[in-house]
């Protein structure tokens, strides 16, 4: 696996797709809708999300709710995963 900084992993079955931003979520979530053939309504109606989140959510929308987004995850049968980086030293950085 490809170590990148400050990781997010979307992890399927067997494989790894690391990402490291919010548009690449949102890149990765289009690709695999498409790739199931689904438009937008409908892969929105068969997750149970509104149609407007799930456009601000491909369009990689800053601000999205955590719980719709596992939701969407979960539709795919994918989850995130945090990988910690180099150990920090808080104090050291000035965040404590």
């Amino acid at each position: 696996m490809q170590k990148i900084a400050k990781n997010i992993a979307i992890i399927p079955d067997r494989w790894y797709t690391l990402i490291t931003m919010k548009n690449n979520i949102a890149s990765q979530i289009k690709v695999l809708r498409k790739k199931n053939g689904l438009t937008q309504i409908e892969f929105a109606k068969r997750v149970g999300v509104g149609l407007r989140f799930l456009r601000e959510l491909e369009q990689g929308k800053s601000t999205i709710r955590m719980d719709k987004l596992m939701q969407v995850l979960d539709f795919l049968g994918y989850h995130l995963e945090l990988e910690k980086n180099e150990p920090q030293d808080l104090k050291e950085h000035g965040r404590i």
